[in-house]
């Protein structure tokens, strides 16, 4: 899911273009609210002047978008391309069915996010950014792209949810769902303790004919991390090396785990590629998946808190009958 970034030199014709969508669209000023009050917010990209109270804001990308749905705030369009990963969650699928779209995650369509009028534009670190910069988007709207910080984990979910919810005032709302997250995580780890001691854990998913392992720095394996989960690690002892690829004759390292969670959707469907994997005799004749403990989890990309909260409930279901 990684997205790598790039710049590109924007032709003279798309600047003049973006320059009628930012005329075309109102300005900041007239979109920043009913009062108009505008504050700095700091990004790590620099700090962006933005409405105090956004009322149309664009979320480019998943993070953004499923965080400020956490909160309460529906925003005013987003992208397309989220269910290809089975990421969205069922208490969102209907809004984010309806809601209108900028192109896809992967390709925005910059004059879709102009015609929706934002005052706010939010996006992410893995936005790509080959087609248009953020100077593009600033002509559009006041442009906030989070992560990226110095020292930052590469998947820091809950640092870019709180972010997102902070821009549009938001931010007690958040908190109070880091708090639960936080307080559900401990209290499972307590209650669980000598399970989590002793049970190892692998959360895989396959593509191109081959399995990757999603470790501690995965989208789900921070919230495995946070509940004390020990992985298996198939012998990957790089801790830089948290989505490690192998071939279908070595799924044999996988004996070493106790429970194996694998890439579904939220009715427990797995995507081809994964599914092809977990058809294989090889795999059937895997230790965990003798003994039950093979399951599909729809929260394998959780992107938000009450994803997250969700995907704690089900490893404590696994826990209580293991």
């Amino acid at each position: 899911m990684t997205v790598r970034v790039h710049r590109k030199k924007v032709g003279a014709a798309l600047t003049a273009a973006m320059l009628l969508l930012a005329t075309a669209c109102g300005s900041t000023d007239e979109n920043a609210g009913a009062d108009g009050a505008k504050r700095q917010f700091a990004t790590p990209s620099g700090t962006v002047e933005i409405p105090a109270s956004p009322k149309a804001v664009v979320a480019l990308d998943q993070y953004s978008y499923f965080g400020l749905l956490d909160v309460g705030y529906q925003p005013k369009a987003t992208a397309s391309g989220y269910s290809d990963s089975a990421a969205i969650f069922p208490e969102y699928a209907d809004q984010y069915a309806k809601i209108p779209k900028v192109g896809n995650a992967l390709e925005i369509d910059i004059e879709q996010v102009g015609a929706q009028g934002p005052d706010l534009v939010l996006g992410n670190k893995f936005l790509n950014l080959d087609r248009h910069k953020i100077e593009d988007y600033q002509k559009v709207a006041p442009t906030a792209i989070l992560g990226g910080a110095p020292g930052e984990p590469g998947i820091a979910w809950p640092l870019w949810v709180i972010a997102a919810a902070d821009a549009v005032g938001k931010r007690p709302e958040a908190e109070a769902l880091k708090k639960r997250y936080e307080d559900r995580a401990a209290e499972i780890k307590q209650k669980y303790a000598d399970k989590l001691a002793r049970l190892k854990f692998a959360l895989i998913n396959g593509g191109g004919g081959k399995w990757r392992l999603n470790l501690e720095e995965s989208w789900g394996g921070t919230i495995l991390k946070d509940l004390g989960v020990q992985f298996a690690r198939a012998g990957i002892t790089d801790p830089k090396d948290n989505t490690p690829e192998f071939s279908i004759e070595n799924l044999d390292k996988l004996n070493e785990a106790d429970v194996i969670l694998y890439q579904a959707d939220y009715a427990g469907k797995a995507s081809a590629d994964t599914q092809a994997i977990i058809d294989l005799p090889a795999y059937q004749g895997i230790r965990a998946v003798k003994a039950g403990k093979s399951f599909p989890t729809g929260n394998f990309y959780a992107l938000h808190y009450k994803a997250a909260l969700a995907f704690q409930d089900e490893i404590e279901k696994i826990l209580k009958e293991s």
